[in-house]
């Protein structure tokens, strides 16, 4: 036995939300139908695991129960008679979770320029030098990487996140340098979130491909292949 409990507040679509309670022996759990996460995703992507951590830490704060196998949310059993504490966090949890869709390109932006970051740093930990922030080269501290990957026979890799217009640029006025000042140790790397779907403009994606020396990565197609191919670009480091 339950009840569609529809609220005076608007969903995503502009229409009311709307909740369930689902009643068994004298108690109450509030859960949603299942597609909330779906239809979050349809506003911004989910794939990426800092973002899924806001969905769950969200979850959490309102004591609720996020099912990812199922992708539903659901709160505890509680008596059908105290269930009014429930029912409004419940419904404090549907309206929060639609903030998630309004995240500013900004926050998007790093979340995906922290896990590139972070992978960079987890596989050549040990291995070789990760700075983040840094610039190619001490005498062009103007030019700043998102990370510098330097290996113990001298060669670095110049990496930068493409979040926006004015990163891939950033990028490619990098690349200029390197290649007007034969450092041939330096090696530059673009890396996309996305190539195919990225905000980057059609004209800059199409002159970071074809720069001869500028290395292009695209994240969605998996970050094992980025790293291997700083790897190559490092040549001999330690295992």
């Amino acid at each position: 036995m339950g009840y569609a409990i529809v609220s005076p507040f608007l969903w995503l679509d502009d229409g009311p939300v709307t909740f369930y309670g689902r009643v068994e022996g004298g108690q109450i759990r509030f859960e949603d139908s299942g597609d909330t996460l779906v239809q979050i995703e349809d506003a911004i992507d989910l794939g990426s695991e800092a973002r899924l951590q806001t969905v769950r830490d969200l979850a959490g704060s309102h004591g609720l129960i996020f099912d990812e196998a199922d992708n539903a949310f659901r709160s505890q059993w509680v008596p059908i008679d105290n269930s009014d504490a429930a029912i409004f966090s419940f419904l404090s949890f549907m309206n929060r979770i639609q903030d998630v869709t309004m995240l500013t390109r900004e926050k998007v932006e790093h979340s995906f320029r922290d896990d590139l970051v972070a992978a960079v740093q987890e596989f050549f930990e040990g291995r070789a030098d990760v700075q983040e922030r840094a610039a190619i080269a001490p005498d062009h501290g103007e030019y700043v990487t998102d990370v510098l990957v330097t290996a113990a026979n001298g060669r670095s890799a110049a990496i930068y996140a493409a979040t926006s217009e004015p990163k891939a640029l950033e990028a490619l006025l990098s690349a200029e340098l390197i290649q007007r000042e034969g450092m041939r140790n330096v090696t530059p790397f673009l890396v996309y979130e996305d190539l195919l779907a990225s905000s980057v403009s059609k004209r800059t994606r199409t002159r970071t491909i074809n720069h001869d020396i500028l290395r292009l990565g695209d994240w969605s197609g998996g970050k094992r292949e980025i790293v291997s191919k700083v790897q190559t670009a490092l040549g001999s480091i330690a295992a």
